[in-house]
């Protein structure tokens, strides 16, 4: 099998694994659900659990590592382009991310155990493809559940060091509530009634974030995936507006993000249950380099040393498991 994947449920123990010889285009099989950042609809994919099916041949487009780590004074460049947007009225909060490469021979196999030891409460995934690559990681973050009862999703935003006693900054709760506003209307807009709960502090690893649950009834398998499509990429990891945070992170950042803040998980064989997560805490693996990234939301009040800081920590969630091969 050219195509696998694993993965593991937040607060469970069981590993599940799967593999197919080929692909098929969207969520159109029984598998494995991968999409990128930018355009997930065109780009979104499955590896199927049974290589048997039908409509089979799809080929995604290839994904070229960086060529070299972020720098802290490309990244505060990256922070006071988007400030200057904002202040200009362009943009509520922008994403800016960074990435650390190293060359590293990674045992994949390790390292997913490690992380599901060291990570419980996320959602710890590993996809590979010749086109892709190896990604791994450890996703505080859903991006939607959906069953015959309840659609959930997450409003995740703001961090701080784990442990923290004070209440939460401004800046902080201010990056949140755009999150949560934008997912509450994208579900509105589509004609869901909503229900939300939070703002509450979520722990992850060795950071927290503040997070609101948001609940909704299905309305049928088409139109919750339309849905689906239109909640990616959230503001928690592109900005507001988004097409103007698109724009500024074409400017902002000196690389390609492929898969990272795209989302990622499992579907049933009617595409009735799904769980899927944003692909967050994350690292690539391909040609003997591994590429570990890590954003934060730039809003007003923003400052480059505090938001690089913040990177690092979440970047350490991913390199601080990584296990190299004997």
């Amino acid at each position: 099998m050219v195509n696998r994947f694993a993965y593991r449920l937040p607060y469970d123990s069981v590993v599940h694994r799967g593999g197919s010889s080929s692909l098929v285009q969207g969520i159109g099989a029984e598998g494995f659900v991968v999409a990128p950042f930018d355009d997930a609809y065109s780009g979104c994919f499955t590896i199927p659990t049974d290589d048997t099916c039908a409509e089979k041949g799809f080929v995604p487009e290839a994904y070229n590592l960086p060529a070299e780590s972020t720098t802290q004074q490309q990244h505060a460049d990256g922070v006071n382009l988007i400030l200057e947007r904002i202040s200009r009225g362009e943009l509520d909060k922008c994403v800016l991310s960074k990435v650390v490469i190293k060359r590293l021979d990674v045992d994949l196999k390790r390292t997913f155990d490690n992380l599901c030891e060291a990570r419980p409460d996320a959602f710890v995934f590993y996809f590979d493809t010749p086109q892709t690559g190896a990604w791994i990681g450890a996703s505080p973050e859903v991006l939607m559940l959906r069953d015959d009862n309840e659609i959930q999703s997450m409003s995740l935003a703001g961090t701080r060091i784990e442990g923290y006693s004070g209440e939460w900054g401004s800046k902080d709760i201010n990056e949140q509530r755009i999150v949560t506003d934008f997912i509450v209307d994208t579900f509105a807009d589509a004609g869901y009634d909503v229900d939300t709960c939070g703002p509450m502090t979520h722990k992850a690893g060795n950071v927290e974030h503040l997070m609101t649950r948001i609940t909704s009834r299905p309305q049928g398998n088409v139109s919750d995936v339309r849905l689906l499509y239109e909640l990616s990429p959230t503001p928690a990891l592109c900005g507001l507006p988004r097409d103007a945070a698109r724009k500024t992170l074409r400017d902002a950042e000196t690389f390609d993000r492929g898969y990272y803040g795209g989302f990622c998980g499992l579907v049933n064989a009617g595409g009735t249950e799904l769980k899927l997560y944003v692909n967050l805490r994350s690292c690539c693996i391909k040609n003997g380099l591994c590429c570990t990234y890590a954003g934060g939301g730039i809003v007003a009040g923003s400052k480059p040393e505090s938001e690089w800081a913040e990177t690092e920590r979440k970047a350490e969630t991913i390199l601080n498991n990584l296990i190299e091969s004997n």
